[in-house]
């Protein structure tokens, strides 16, 4: 088994992405609220074997206030979405906070720019809260952005939510209150695509020995959006709602990916980790279609649900997150399953 930490060379092994592309001329966003340092992203770059060249990360500041000092996560969107797809340019959107409202001054900067920019069409972001609490205290900041993601959507941005590294009963608002079923927003909007985890074990020659559901993996059933009609053909017997995640990749951290932070070397693992991965193969594979006299890939999960079952995924059915099991088909711990992105290619591009 190995032991090492996974790196991006690892991760595209796994998924079928060791391909003749590597995001070559597509951009993509990610939104956090502060910026990496260079240094770290450069360690990163020379451990991966990819070149030292900072002008493939954009910082662009959405605040006027001063930014907080690096904390990580920054370095695990930016550092991986660049390490997938070492061809793109990262776009880091720094809001200076996660409130509400500086998340969504950010989600209309990167809307202007999808306007101006063909290639920015595919956008990483880590964070949530749990959308029981939401909907009960700030119902129309909700509405607000649940309108911005739409028109992200409807400008061919694809947008990689972290379903969130709780399971199916993420703690809420009041710390000491029983924990309840419930899904995290944005990754429950049904314009986005959530993004869930798994533990991926792999032998020394980087075979796959197992793969099955992350016990962090956030999942469950939406109790704010009404099921999209591209999940119609799948958990008919559950009550109405969004069903999440979508899709999942590893995500597990004690089978976690290299992170360079504060110029020490170390592992994650989370569904943070999972949706800049995830961005990054979105880029490969519109690079692909442009290759192809194709333009960029639309919304995504109308296209991705009617391939349950094929060869374009892994379907994970073993494991479970405090709420939900993985089992054959689609589930509430991994979506659809984990990518083959060769496959998806030949199918979408």
């Amino acid at each position: 088994m190995r032991k090492r930490a996974l790196l991006a060379d690892d991760v595209l092994a796994t998924y079928g992405a060791r391909l003749p592309f590597t995001g070559r001329g597509q951009e993509i966003a990610v939104i956090t609220d502060t910026l990496p340092s260079n240094r770290d992203l450069a360690a990163f770059w020379k451990a991966n074997g990819q070149p030292v060249d900072h002008r493939r990360v954009v910082k662009i500041r959405t605040t006027h206030t001063k930014l907080p000092k690096p904390h990580g996560e920054e370095s695990i969107d930016v550092e991986w979405a660049s390490g997938i797809a070492p061809g793109a340019t990262v776009r880091v959107y720094a809001t200076g906070s996660l409130d509400l409202a500086d998340f969504a001054r950010a989600l209309d900067a990167v809307i202007a720019d999808a306007r101006a920019r063909p290639r920015l069409r595919q956008m990483s972001i880590s964070f949530g809260v749990g959308e029981a609490d939401l909907v009960r205290q700030q119902p129309h900041d909700l509405d607000i952005l649940r309108r911005k993601f739409l028109k992200l959507a409807a400008l061919g941005v694809n947008v990689f939510v972290s379903s969130g590294d709780e399971g199916a009963r993420p703690q809420g608002a009041m710390p000491f209150a029983p924990r309840r079923l419930q899904t995290q927003y944005p990754a429950s909007d049904p314009h986005v695509i959530a993004v869930g985890g798994t533990t991926l074990v792999l032998a020394t020659d980087g075979s796959v020995i197992s793969e099955t559901g992350w016990t962090g993996s956030g999942g469950g059933i939406s109790s704010r959006f009404t099921r999209p009609r591209w999940q119609e053909g799948v958990k008919r017997r559950t009550r109405p709602g969004r069903l999440v995640p979508d899709v999942s990749i590893a995500a597990d951290p004690r089978h976690g990916a290299m992170v360079i932070f504060g110029g020490k070397r170390g592992a994650i693992g989370g569904t943070s980790w999972s949706a800049p991965v995830w961005a990054g193969l979105c880029a490969i594979l519109n690079e692909a279609r442009l290759a192809a006299g194709r333009g960029p890939v639309p919304y995504l999960n109308p296209h991705l649900y009617p391939l349950v079952g094929t060869a374009c995924f892994r379907d994970i059915t073993g494991g479970d997150n405090n709420g939900y099991r993985a089992a054959v088909g689609f589930d509430l711990v991994t979506g659809i399953g984990t990518p083959n992105l060769g496959e998806l290619i030949a199918r979408l591009a």
